[in-house]
């Protein structure tokens, strides 16, 4: 059976953009957050004044030693879990190639598979916002257009 997945990224609206990447901007935020003693150790370095009292005067530099050896530790565990999968995949899938291209699912077929018409199916293909109403076995039950233009002559998405 041919897979349903339809993956369009250039179909995204641009609230799901800017979603995307706000959340892609969080995180660079976050792993720039995690360089700090780095950051504050090359300042310190370069002779800023403030980060030397706080790194020699106040001791602060036995606190950096110590979580550059966690981080170093969490490194090396995290490195050695990742190779260790790798081997592990590496030995169990080696010779094997299952990796092949996805066939393409016609309009008819996919118009089969939800027990629709060519027409409904090209009409929910070029809504904006489709509502979709599934039952327990994964039946769609309705379809409602929620795109601010409205539904062509003769078609009724709703069923």
């Amino acid at each position: 059976m041919k897979s349903l997945i339809i993956d369009r990224p250039e179909l995204q609206s641009p609230m799901q953009r800017y979603g995307f990447g706000g959340v892609t901007l969080l995180f660079w935020l976050i792993y720039v957050y995690l360089w700090l003693p780095m950051l504050t150790l090359v300042a310190w370095v370069l002779g800023f004044t403030r980060i030397f009292d706080e790194m020699v005067i106040e001791g602060g530099y036995a606190a950096l030693a110590r979580v550059l050896l966690i981080y170093l530790l969490v490194i090396l565990v995290i490195g050695s879990i990742y190779l260790g999968w790798a081997r592990i995949n590496y030995v169990r899938f080696r010779g094997v190639e299952r990796r092949k291209t996805q066939e393409r699912v016609s309009d008819q077929e996919l118009a089969d598979h939800f027990s629709v018409s060519l027409d409904t199916l090209n009409h929910w293909q070029q809504a904006k916002s489709l509502f979709i109403t599934h039952d327990e076995d994964g039946n769609v039950v309705a379809a409602i257009n929620r795109s601010p233009e409205p539904a062509p002559r003769g078609i009724n998405i709703t069923y």
